[in-house]
């Protein structure tokens, strides 16, 4: 007997369907592993549950009466016979599900047996099957259609092709500006027509057989060329002389398992369009840039009129007051405001000037002899008033004293570069200049022990209105280096800068004297 028990406790568990064993009142006695495992729950905990735990929500009442009815007459047969049924998880998912019922007694105690079936993957297969059967269907029909419609296209194509290939040569042969070609595999001409043939005078009929024109081993467009047999379109430029060309390259299938043995090349001369197009990019690239310097000279200008012009109001305002009390020391401090203030502005003034007259072509470099010597020591005596505290110019010359260069040039240059060392340094710090040649060239060299220029700014330095990020909060244009570069260039000269921040700059400028007759 109890070996029998086992095996049939075996047979339960190991069956491949999920069975459950219920009483009359729909309370579960038993659930295999299968059952467990087709509802989620652990091992036991059906046991002693309502079979309709196992029921979506919304049949359980109905379940309720099919159920007792049954238990009042029990037998063997399918659950809800032509109907879907679907069971309930313990997570809440429901899913399709095939039922067979039957019954045994035990002890004079009747059970009911449940062996339930999963069948989600047949509902799937059963509805792919009948999609694919309307689909079929209805593919049929289109095909029938399609087979009835293609006959009468290829009798009308029968008919047209004639004419069709008529036309083809029409069109080709007047195909503007440019020309229609066809080659084979091994890029020999097979057809080509077209006007630039005839502006050319070149024959169609001379170039079948021969090498596509454009055609050369080891080329970019070979490659492309090869790329076409394989089924790749593709377009390609070329320039053949003051000439440019586009070409638009489309394989041919010849129709026998798609085997490309043709290539469809549509040559067109785009000279005007490409020199359209550059005149287009430069106008374009000229008017953002003088957008961009627009903006930023009327952002620029706004904020360094503003400074000097505030300050001379605010010390003219103070030096009448002065003047009433007789304090010769603030009333002298306060001119020297306003002097420094209206300076700033003529330098300011100086620079747009500048500019303007170099962008307009109006300065020209003339080139005389002059005392180069005295010219910058008159230099140094004027900027003697723009000194800070505790500031010296130390001056070192070693190159003969005259010199063929442009005066005036030469002064603009040094005035730029020397104030800028005095702004840019603080007090009691010299600033170095110094003149002697190089290498057969005369060399200017500026040196201070300022603030310097960070290294991610010295790409930017002579560009127009630009500043260096660590000298935001003092008074510039942003113009003067790149006056003085062009000042330089005019001259046939070069300017470099060596700057460490935090520790100062020195700019060399590069000249070769000219000869000419002396004038000085």
């Amino acid at each position: 007997m109890e070996n029998e028990q086992k095996l049939f406790q075996s047979i339960f568990e190991s069956a491949v369907e999920g069975l459950i064993i219920c009483n009359r009142e729909g309370e579960i006695e038993l659930a295999n592993k299968r059952a467990e495992s087709l509802f989620g729950y652990d091992k036991d905990e059906l046991t002693g549950k309502k079979i309709e735990l196992l029921v979506p929500d919304d049949l359980k009442a109905i379940h309720r009466g099919h159920r007792r009815k049954y238990s009042q007459k029990p037998s063997k047969r399918m659950m809800g016979a032509n109907l879907e049924l679907y069971g309930k998880r313990k997570d809440g998912s429901e899913f399709p599900l095939e039922i067979s019922l039957n019954h045994t007694t035990v002890e004079d105690k009747t059970l009911i047996v449940a062996f339930i079936i999963d069948i989600t993957s047949r509902k799937k297969m059963e509805k792919d099957l009948e999609k694919n059967r309307n689909r079929l269907e209805k593919y049929s029909v289109e095909l029938e259609q399609r087979v009835k419609q293609r006959t009468l296209e290829l009798e009308k194509s029968n008919i047209n092709l004639i004419a069709s290939q008529k036309l083809f040569r029409t069109i080709s042969k007047n195909f503007p500006n440019g020309t229609i070609n066809v080659i084979d595999k091994n890029f020999n001409y097979i057809f080509v027509e077209g006007r630039e043939l005839q502006s050319q005078g070149i024959n169609s009929k001379d170039l079948i057989g021969k090498k596509y024109v454009h055609y050369q081993p080891g080329s970019e467009l070979e490659e492309k060329l090869k790329n076409a047999l394989i089924g790749q379109n593709s377009t390609h430029e070329i320039r053949n002389g003051d000439e440019y060309y586009i070409m638009y390259i489309v394989p041919l299938s010849s129709g026998h398992e798609g085997l490309i043995e043709r290539i469809l090349i549509v040559e067109k001369n785009i000279t005007q369009q490409k020199n359209a197009e550059d005149n287009i990019r430069t106008s374009l690239k000229k008017e953002r840039e003088l957008n961009e310097l627009k903006s930023r000279f009327v952002s620029m200008a706004s904020h360094e009129f503003r400074t000097p012009l505030s300050t001379i109001l605010s010390s003219a305002s103070l030096l009448d007051k002065y003047f009433d009390l007789g304090n010769k020391e603030k009333k002298d401090k306060h001119i020297t405001k306003i002097k420094s203030s209206v300076n700033n502005l003529i330098n300011l003034l100086n620079d747009f000037l500048s500019l303007d007259k170099i962008e307009e072509g109006v300065i020209t470099p003339s080139f005389h002899q002059f005392n180069l010597k005295k010219l910058i020591e008159d230099i140094l005596d004027e900027l003697q008033e723009s000194l800070k505290p505790g500031q010296e110019i130390n001056f070192k010359y070693k190159i003969e004293e005259h010199v063929i260069l442009d005066k005036q040039l030469v002064k603009n240059i040094f005035i730029n570069l020397i104030s800028n060392a005095v702004k840019y340094s603080p007090v009691d710090k010299p600033i170095l200049v110094s003149v002697y040649k190089e290498n057969g060239l005369i060399i200017f060299e500026i040196s201070d022990q300022g603030i310097g220029i960070p290294e991610e700014d010295m790409k930017h330095l002579f560009q127009r209105f630009f500043r260096a990020h660590n000298a935001s909060n003092i008074e510039g244009t942003g113009l003067g280096l790149n006056i003085v570069k062009k000042y330089v260039e005019m001259m046939g000269g070069n300017i470099s800068c060596v700057s460490e921040e935090g520790f100062g700059t020195t700019f060399k400028i590069f000249l070769e004297e000219k000869v000419v007759e002396k004038s000085e």
